[in-house]
């Protein structure tokens, strides 16, 4: 059930290019943003975690009724992300890593992995029991949608600049990650697993429904003839 209490402003500290764009301007795109300089000008505050904003973000964190969403994406993606775009890791990328678990220790704080493949149903289920709207993205530009496929599995130790750095930064925050994915982001999907899920995108509707995809929950769905999509209201 979403709880009660009112939601005055969400908060979303993020290391850059870790998904927190994504989070606020599309998951969050019901709720008006504003600015650390002008904070009631929104409710969604999102800023990177430099140490220049960070004693003034986190006061807005503690503040009554105030819920702060962290998107998390594994250090190897961003670390990578950040070579990409020709951004230095030193010294603002393990400043900002640092920064965040100040973040991480608050009690309002809802931890997001925005580089697992069913993020928006689990920010869903995170933030639903909070009363906070998550919308499904329409459409996310082709060049993000590239950035936001990236997996840790898929990025090699030897592409990671400032590797030692990282991989001891990683190996820090080990249990914090179980915690946060419920599994290793670093572990190759099981390759039986992803053959059972190729198979059940391609299965034949039962008889008597009808397949569609539903424009609402962006999945293929079994409508059985003469019913309405729940979700949407199409009809069979």
């Amino acid at each position: 059930m979403p709880s009660e209490t009112k939601i005055n402003r969400i908060i979303v500290p993020s290391v850059k290019h870790s998904g927190g764009d994504v989070l606020t301007d599309h998951l969050l795109e019901a709720y008006p943003k504003g600015t650390i300089k002008a904070p009631d000008s929104g409710v969604v505050i999102h800023a990177h975690t430099l140490y220049t904003k960070i004693n003034k973000l986190l006061d807005l964190a503690k503040g009554e009724g105030v819920v702060t969403i962290i998107p998390v994406r594994h250090p190897k993606v961003v670390a990578s992300l950040w070579a990409a775009s020709g951004d230095e890791l030193n010294p603002d990328f393990f400043q900002m890593w640092d920064s965040l678990e100040r973040f991480m220790a608050l009690d309002n704080a809802v931890m997001i992995p925005m580089d697992d493949d069913d993020y928006v149903a689990r920010a869903k289920t995170a933030l639903d029991k909070l009363g906070i709207d998550v919308r499904t993205p329409d459409f996310l530009p082709n060049g993000t949608k590239a950035l936001m496929s990236l997996r840790a599995h898929k990025v090699k130790w030897s592409e990671v600049p400032e590797q030692e750095r990282v991989q001891d930064l990683v190996d820090d925050m080990e249990g914090f990650f179980a915690e946060v994915y419920g599994y290793d982001p670093e572990d190759e999907p099981d390759k039986k697993e992803k053959e059972k899920k190729r198979k059940s995108r391609k299965a034949k509707a039962p008889a008597d429904t009808w397949k569609h995809t539903c424009p609402v929950t962006k999945e293929e769905v079994n409508v059985k003839d003469g019913e309405i999509c729940d979700q949407c209201g199409a009809e069979g």
